[in-house]
């Protein structure tokens, strides 16, 4: 398990979440918002196949279809999800 900063673009907000490191980017994306859309109440637009990783820092958009540790994602990196 990877503990990460999300900066969820679509509603501004920045979120730390445990995620396992062996789980596809996409399917990281659809729990994320499910999750977001459960405490807020709200439903955000967008699905595997149109949300996007990126990290600011490196300039870099992550392939959803790798995961965290292929995509050398550490904890405690900031990622977007855009």
């Amino acid at each position: 398990m990877k503990e990460l900063e999300i900066y969820v673009s679509a509603i501004g907000e920045k979120f730390d979440f445990w995620l396992d490191e062996h789980t596809p980017m996409n399917y990281l994306a659809d729990e994320i918002v499910s999750m977001i859309g459960q405490r807020d109440q709200c439903e955000i637009q967008g699905g595997s196949n149109e949300l996007l990783f990126y990290s600011k820092t490196r300039r870099q958009i992550f392939d959803g279809s790798k995961t965290l540790e292929e995509s050398g994602i550490r904890s405690g990196e900031l990622i977007f999800l855009i």
